[in-house]
């Protein structure tokens, strides 16, 4: 890595919905400083902003992306980078080899973290995938085993000249560190008047998502959003007239089924975070209820409109709220997200999560 100096490694059997075990390898400083040498840098070519426009006109989640956040920000890959620097902060030495392999000879774990921290006190966190391709087949690579005779970890690249000679030794059980194919990194800046406190890049999304179970994270944050509308003290409020929305009959459950079905559904409310930049947040309440008369008189003219006045959030004025409902979940979420579409050549209005939803 250019610039950067390894300074530990940990390996970690995730399991979402589980506790996650996290060991620390027990390598000298001359070991890492060899090891960082090489390991490539991953590439940032064509990543792009997760909450900027053009990430949140896509209805699916980018190939490669960053975001810039502090303590405030409410995204599920902060939470699960919080979460994984608590467990590495946590986390024992790996006294036996054992502990990462079964009786099989198979691996236990699935991830391995390269963590650079700098002396101002900024660490770096480096997260690749291990599997079936890490166990040792072939000489060339570094890996990570113990010597016989004593409890001691060892990093070594085998085959490579060092001191008085080439180091080769026969291993039964080990593995190789990934030196390519980083998934995600993690920024966390100690001085946070330098810049912002964190920065997450994610250089392989699908792999990311699938590594972490992000499904059952995603569906974990909705119901956060969901029920922080409704909250009794603190909750999002919607125009500058700060209206309420209400979910008519708490029913979660079957606005959650709803917004499952629909990837870009479940995007908008994972992504979703209170920011005044929201047009939903800037109008003026007369706007809003222009936006809904609108919608109601295109669905009385068109029978062909793609959704019905069912789906149309009602303003219940009386108690300053929008009032919704499953059936209207996915036009609320189209308010949220400002991407009720009016085409100006024959006049039609699209609401994109019922095509995607059908």
């Amino acid at each position: 890595m250019k610039n950067k100096e390894i300074t530990s490694i940990f390996v970690m059997n995730y399991k979402a919905g589980k506790k996650s075990t996290t060991l620390k390898l027990g390598l000298s400083d001359e070991e890492l400083k060899d090891f960082s040498s090489t390991v490539e840098d991953p590439s940032e070519r064509s990543m792009i902003d997760y909450f900027g426009e053009e990430c949140m006109e896509e209805f699916s989640t980018p190939k490669k992306y960053y975001i810039n956040g502090n303590n405030k920000t409410q995204c599920y890959q902060l939470d699960i980078f919080k979460k994984i620097m608590s467990n590495l902060n946590d986390a024992s030495e790996l006294k036996s080899i054992k502990n990462i392999f079964n009786d099989d000879g198979e691996l236990l774990c699935n991830m391995v973290a390269y963590i650079s921290k700098k002396e101002n006190g900024d660490e770096e966190l480096f997260l690749y995938n291990i599997g079936k391709n890490n166990l040792i087949k072939d000489i060339g690579f570094w890996l990570f085993n113990f010597k016989k005779g004593r409890q001691k970890a060892i990093g070594q690249k085998v085959g490579s000249t060092k001191n008085n000679g080439a180091y080769i030794e026969q291993v039964e059980n080990g593995f190789s560190l990934p030196t390519n194919s980083c998934i995600a990194s993690f920024y966390n800046r100690k001085n946070t008047s330098e810049g912002n406190q964190y920065k997450i890049k994610i250089y392989q999304a699908y792999n990311f998502d699938e590594a972490f179970n992000v499904t059952e994270t995603q569906h974990e944050y909705v119901d956060r959003i969901l029920k922080k509308f409704n909250k009794k003290n603190d909750s999002i409020k919607l125009t500058k007239e700060n209206i309420s929305v209400n979910f008519i009959n708490k029913d979660y459950d079957e606005i959650e089924k709803v917004i499952y079905k629909s990837e870009g559904l479940t995007k908008t409310f994972v992504n979703f975070h209170d920011s005044q930049r929201r047009i939903i947040k800037k109008i003026d309440l007369e706007e809003l209820k222009d936006v809904i008369k609108s919608l109601k008189e295109y669905v009385d003219k068109n029978a062909d409109a793609g959704f019905v006045l069912e789906n149309i959030p009602e303003i219940n004025e009386v108690n300053n709220e929008l009032e919704v409902t499953k059936d209207s979940i996915p036009t609320f979420a189209a308010l949220l997200d400002n991407k009720i579409i009016e085409r100006l050549l024959n006049k039609k209005i699209e609401i994109p999560y019922f095509k995607k939803h059908k």
